[in-house]
C-alpha cells in the first residue's frame, strides 16, 4: 500500500512538473488570452464532459454546452485549463490561460504600442515623436496600476531625429558721439593781464612790480583741437578748443553646439585673466576669472514641430575702462552680455530670445559764475561737453535637427583652408586692392 502511494505521489509530482513546464512555455496555438474582469466564449475541438482550472483565482470556467465554454478573467496571472472529451477513453486537451491587466481606452487605440502580459505592461513599436511616446508611457503606467505597479517595459523607438544643433547669434552695436567746445581770451597790456584758466591748471604765477605778469597758461580743453590766434604787438592771445568724436563698434558671436535630445551640453571659447587677492601677513593669492563666449543648452525633441531648448548664452570681454587699481596692481573689469531662458520652436525656426536698447546722454557746461551768463560775451567764460552713447543688443537662437555625415563622405572645407598655402608676392601685396582675408569662409561652423 505504501509503495502504491509513493508511486502515486511520484506520478502526481511528475505531472505537476509537466504542467509547470507547459505553463512556463506553452505552445502558441494553445494560449487563451483575455483581460482581467472580462469574459470570452471558447469552443473546444470536441464535445467535453468536464473541465478543470489550475488556479480559480486567476480564471474561472463555465460549461454552457458540450461544445461551448465561457472563460472569465479574474486577476492578472497565468494558469492552465484541462478539457476532457465526452466519449469514454477520449483524449485530454491542455490549454494555457493568460489573464492580462486591462488597458484603458487611451491605450486601446494603440494596441500595437501598449500591450499587457500578465501583470507586466510593455510599450513597443515606433512612435512618430516624443509626444506620442510620452502619452503611451502614461497610458501604460495607468494600466499597470500607478506607482505601486512594476516598472513599464519600454522597448519602443522614436522616429524623429534625436540630435539637435542650436545656433546662437549675439550681435551688439554701439555708437558714441562726443562734442566739446571752449574759448579762452588772454590779454596783457600795460602790465595788466586778464584771462581765463581752468581749475587747477595754473601751475606758476610770477608778479614783479613794474613788469608784466608771467605765468603758465592752460588750454581750455586739453584733449581737444586747439585753434590759436594772437598778436604780440597788442599783447593778445585767443584760443578756441573744439572736439567732435564719432565712434562705432560691432560685436558678433555665433556659438553653435550639437547634443542629443534630453542631454545638456556646454561650449566655451575664451580665456582667463588673473586677479590678485591680498591675504593676511602680506601674502597675495591669484584667482583666475574666465571670459569669452559661453553656451549652455539642454534641448528636448517632442516632434519636428516642437523642440524645447533651455539656453544660457554669454559673451564677455575685458573692459580696460573700468580698471581698478589697488596696492599698485591694476585689475580690469569685464563687460558681459548674458541670457538664460527656455524656448520652443520648430526645426529651423529662429526667435529673438533677448534684446536691449540702451541710450546714455550727458551734457556738461563749465562756466565762470556771473561772467558765463552774460549774453554773447559769456561764451568766452565757459566750456561745453556733450556726450551720447547708443547701444543695441540682439540674441537670436535657431535649433535644427541634424544627422551625422555618412561614412567615407566628403567633409566640407575647414575655415581658412584656402589660406594654408597663401604666399603672395610683394608686387601683389603692394598693388592688390582687396584684402584676401576679407572673404568669408564656409566650413563646419557655418
Amino acid at each position: 500500500m505504501k509503495t502504491r502511494l509513493g508511486l502515486l505521489a511520484l506520478a502526481c509530482l511528475c505531472a505537476g512538473v509537466v504542467v509547470a513546464a507547459e505553463i512556463a512555455a506553452p505552445p502558441s496555438q494553445d494560449v487563451i488570452r483575455l483581460a482581467s474582469g472580462s469574459q470570452q466564449p471558447f469552443v473546444p475541438p470536441f464535445p467535453v464532459s468536464r473541465v478543470a482550472v489550475g488556479d480559480r483565482a486567476v480564471a474561472d470556467i463555465r460549461v454552457l454546452a458540450p461544445t461551448q465554454l465561457l472563460i472569465q478573467g479574474k486577476r492578472p496571472g497565468f494558469t492552465s485549463l484541462l478539457v476532457w472529451e465526452r466519449k469514454t477513453g477520449g483524449p485530454v486537451k491542455n490549454y494555457f490561460i493568460q489573464v492580462d491587466r486591462p488597458l484603458p481606452p487611451a491605450a486601446a487605440g494603440k494596441s500595437a504600442q501598449v500591450t499587457a502580459s500578465g501583470e507586466q505592461v510593455s510599450v513597443q513599436g515606433s512612435f512618430p515623436d516624443d509626444e506620442a511616446h510620452q502619452a503611451a508611457l502614461a497610458a501604460a503606467r495607468q494600466a499597470g496600476g500607478g506607482e505601486k505597479a512594476p516598472p513599464v517595459d519600454d522597448r519602443s523607438t522614436i522616429a524623429a531625429e534625436g540630435q539637435v544643433q542650436v545656433d546662437v547669434q549675439i550681435v551688439e552695436m554701439s555708437r558714441r558721439v562726443l562734442k566739446s567746445f571752449g574759448l579762452n581770451l588772454l590779454n596783457t597790456r600795460d602790465n595788466f593781464t586778464i584771462g581765463l584758466f581752468a581749475p587747477s591748471s595754473l601751475k606758476k604765477l610770477d608778479l614783479v612790480v613794474g613788469a608784466a605778469i608771467g605765468g603758465e597758461y592752460s588750454q581750455p580743453m586739453a584733449d581737444a583741437f586747439q585753434l590759436v590766434g594772437g598778436s604780440g604787438a597788442h599783447g593778445m592771445l585767443r584760443m578756441l578748443s573744439v572736439l567732435e568724436k564719432n565712434g562705432m563698434a560691432r560685436t558678433l558671436a555665433r556659438p553653435s553646439m550639437v547634443v542629443v535630445s534630453g542631454q545638456s551640453a556646454s561650449f566655451m571659447a575664451g580665456g582667463e585673466f588673473p586677479i590678485p587677492i591680498a591675504q593676511s601677513l602680506g601674502q597675495v593669492t591669484v584667482s583666475f576669472k574666465p571670459y569669452g563666449i559661453r553656451l549652455q543648452m539642454t534641448p528636448t525633441v517632442f516632434s519636428r514641430e516642437r523642440i524645447a531648448v533651455k539656453l544660457a548664452p554669454e559673451v564677455s570681454e575685458i573692459d580696460l575702462q573700468t580698471t581698478v587699481t589697488s596696492g599698485g596692481v591694476s585689475v580690469p573689469g569685464v563687460l558681459t552680455r548674458r541670457a538664460d531662458t527656455t524656448i520652443e520652436l520648430a526645426d529651423g525656426e529662429s526667435i529673438v530670445i533677448g534684446g536691449l536698447v540702451s541710450q546714455n546722454l550727458s551734457d556738461n557746461v563749465d562756466k565762470v559764475p556771473l561772467l558765463g551768463d552774460i549774453p554773447v560775451l559769456g561764451a568766452f567764460f565757459k566750456s561745453m561737453r556733450y556726450a551720447r552713447q547708443d547701444r543695441e543688443l540682439v540674441i537670436i537662437a535657431t535649433p535644427r535637427l541634424v544627422r551625422p555625415l555618412a561614412a567615407d563622405a566628403a567633409l566640407p572645407p575647414l575655415p581658412g583652408a584656402e589660406y594654408d598655402r597663401y604666399d603672395p608676392s610683394w608686387l601683389r601685396a603692394l598693388f592688390y586692392q582687396r584684402d584676401p582675408f576679407e572673404v568669408e569662409t564656409a566650413g563646419f561652423s557655418r
